[in-house]
């Protein structure tokens, strides 16, 4: 079985996660096939939007490089490039939380650029419990949760509510679960009669001046820019 499934449904292509392992853990042949697909379906002009998504009761709960014949080197690649991908993606992102969002989890959703949790999900860092630091999140994660809150929940494996995740800012809106996906079409639905240009624009200087000094910053956004300086070209 495929690790990822891909599903298109309307104006997004919708990614759920299914090689997973029993915990809901996924490895670093995972993470090569997401990074491929958020590239290659980025560019297809018959995609608006990109949605990140579980199985079940579980969104993501991490990642699994003990068995890796390449070792923890590949496995870290790996995911800064499905970061990479996300941030260089010419479609919005959008993270459906459909269960527990952990460890490697959260890193998925910090990189969406919106997202829709059911009621019942759950957001933390478990890791300290097996004998492991989250290394990757203490690298990604600085700028989407307080430094207090972040070392209490990775000293302590204190799980957020959805309903704690929405106040912090680390989700957009919380759902029934049984109105997860009418939710996420209306949105897409929505995005899909906006400009796809402009919003690839947009998200390109987003993450191009993200944590740069206003200086670099600027430089950073002309480069962006250059090239679309009439309004007609965002129509389309």
């Amino acid at each position: 079985m495929s690790p990822i499934m891909v599903v298109h449904r309307g104006p997004a292509a919708i990614l759920e996660f299914r090689g997973l392992d029993a915990k809901g853990m996924f490895d670093t042949a995972f993470l090569e096939q997401l990074a491929d697909l958020v590239a290659r379906l980025g560019e297809d002009d018959n995609v608006r939007a990109l949605v990140l998504t579980g199985r079940d009761d579980v969104f993501c709960t991490g990642g699994n490089f003990g068995a890796e014949a390449g070792g923890r080197e590949a496995f870290v690649k790996g995911f800064f490039d499905v970061l990479a991908a996300c941030r260089q993606c010419a479609v919005p992102v959008i993270a459906a939380v459909n269960g527990r969002c952990t460890g490697g989890g959260m890193t998925f959703l910090a990189a969406a650029d919106y997202a829709f949790a059911v009621d019942q999900a759950g957001f933390g860092y478990p890791e300290l419990a097996f004998g492991a630091f989250p290394m990757l999140a203490a690298v990604t994660q600085p700028s989407h949760l307080p430094k207090k809150l972040f070392f209490e929940m990775a000293y302590t494996g204190r799980l957020l509510t959805a309903a704690e995740a929405l106040e912090l800012g680390l989700i957009n809106k919380v759902v029934a679960s049984g109105r997860l996906w009418q939710e996420v079409q209306a949105f897409t639905d929505d995005l899909a009669a906006r400009s796809r240009s402009a919003i690839a624009t947009g998200r390109r200087l987003y993450y191009a001046t993200l944590g740069k000094l206003p200086e670099d910053a600027m430089r950073a956004a002309g480069d962006v820019v250059r090239g679309y300086p009439v309004v007609e070209h965002f129509r389309r």
